[in-house]
């Protein structure tokens, strides 16, 4: 079985730093999001009478929407290069 960390659905807010109702997560995994003519699913797997989403599934599903060549660990490291340029212009004067 794979190890991969499961995260329970109705918690995939606290990982993607916003409130996601749980409605609004199963309609994910369920229906999808249309997206340029094709429909995104949120993976999902069942343990039980529970749903769980593993990290890099939502990741995925992330990365679908944005639909980007980047991966979400990409675009943290460029917004982290963007804030230290900003520091570093902040201290010059023009």
């Amino acid at each position: 079985m794979n190890k991969e960390t499961r995260i329970p659905i109705g918690r995939i807010g606290e990982y993607l730093g916003c409130e996601v109702p749980l409605p609004t997560a199963h309609r994910w995994r369920l229906k999808g999001i249309s997206h340029q003519g094709q429909r995104i699913r949120l993976p999902a797997i069942k343990i039980g009478s529970r749903f769980y989403v593993t990290e890099s599934g939502l990741a995925e599903f992330i990365d679908k929407l944005n639909d980007s060549s980047e991966t979400i660990s990409d675009r943290q490291s460029t917004a982290t290069d963007t804030m230290a340029a900003d520091s570093i212009l902040d201290g010059m004067e023009v």
